[in-house]
């Protein structure tokens, strides 16, 4: 059976996979982080991980919190349920982390990294979210806005070059990410009036950027 957004997308759909859930008359659940919120799941008695390197490779500074957090559930809703991950570094910290620390332990480390490396909640973020219908177009148009706001050195401590999101298009537009790292000393009215003048500027000047919506995700945790 399975357990993911488009399975579960029509009300139809969701009562033929709850009646199914109900019977138990499958023997195989495949399905994505949704299958930990279907409470009538019983009787596990192993739970497979394929390609843990790419989960844990995501990047996205929560990453390993909600797995983390995703494989917890799990464990207590199926505590006698045997673990099987595809991966290659057997000594990865979060492996450890599942296997032997405890929820406190597991807690410090994640925001002693957090603060080493000034994510939230010890940093404040802007995640620009740009969309356009031609890749290449869309990544020129990218690193050129990266590119100006990195020359911001007040308001911004540091200008993530544009990464490709794990879900890279919808609905015929390609998708990139552009992440900042907020200067906390400055104000956010200042902070804001310069991400509006360098966008409207480069706007104005630039064919591929005018392509390119802009969306504006604050504090995106």
């Amino acid at each position: 059976v399975r357990i993911d957004a488009e399975a579960t997308e029509k009300k139809r759909a969701r009562e033929h996979l709850k009646e199914i859930l109900l019977s138990k008359e499958a023997d195989i659940y495949v399905g994505t982080t949704l299958i930990s919120r279907f409470t009538s799941l019983q009787n596990i008695k192993l739970i497979a991980v394929p390609q843990f390197d790419l989960l844990v490779s995501y990047p996205d500074f929560r990453n390993d919190e909600q797995l983390y957090s995703l494989f917890l559930r799990l464990s207590r809703r199926f505590p006698y349920a045997e673990w099987m991950l595809q991966l290659s570094d057997l000594k990865h910290p979060l492996v450890a982390s599942i296997e032997q620390s405890s929820l406190h332990d597991v807690y410090d480390t994640l925001l002693a990294e957090r603060d080493f490396f000034h994510f939230p909640p010890y940093q404040r973020l802007i995640r620009i979210i740009l969309k356009g219908r031609d890749r290449k177009e869309l990544e020129e148009a990218s690193m050129i806005f990266s590119g100006a706001l990195a020359q911001e050195k007040q308001a911004f401590l540091e200008v993530e070059k544009p990464f490709e999101p794990f879900v890279s298009r919808v609905n015929l537009l390609y998708i990139r990410h552009i992440t900042l790292r907020l200067n906390t000393q400055v104000s956010s009215q200042y902070i804001r009036q310069r991400i509006w003048d360098i966008v409207s500027q480069l706007k104005k000047e630039s064919l591929l950027c005018r392509k390119v919506n802009l969306f504006f995700d604050v504090d995106p945790y």
